[in-house]
């Protein structure tokens, strides 16, 4: 499994989302790319990541704005 960062920069703001894929050794049967629920973040599905790649899926997953990694400070959550 490869893991790669990434972050999307916001053409409103310049906001930074952070986002991380996740592939597979051999070549994948596909993508899949999750969106995580409010006052949660993308590594809360941590295992379902594993799971996937592990199938042989790539696994693509960002924090949305004030979420896990793309809140920069305590009062930027949520």
């Amino acid at each position: 499994m490869t893991k790669k960062d990434f972050i999307l920069i916001s053409n409103f703001d310049g906001w930074e989302l952070k986002g991380v894929v996740l592939e597979p050794e051999n070549s994948p049967k596909g993508i899949i790319q999750l969106v995580h629920g409010m006052a949660e973040h993308k590594y809360r599905y941590r295992d379902l990541m594993r799971f996937f790649v592990e199938k042989g899926y790539i696994f693509i997953a960002h924090d949305h704005r004030g979420h896990g990694e793309s809140a920069h400070t305590q009062e930027e959550l949520g």
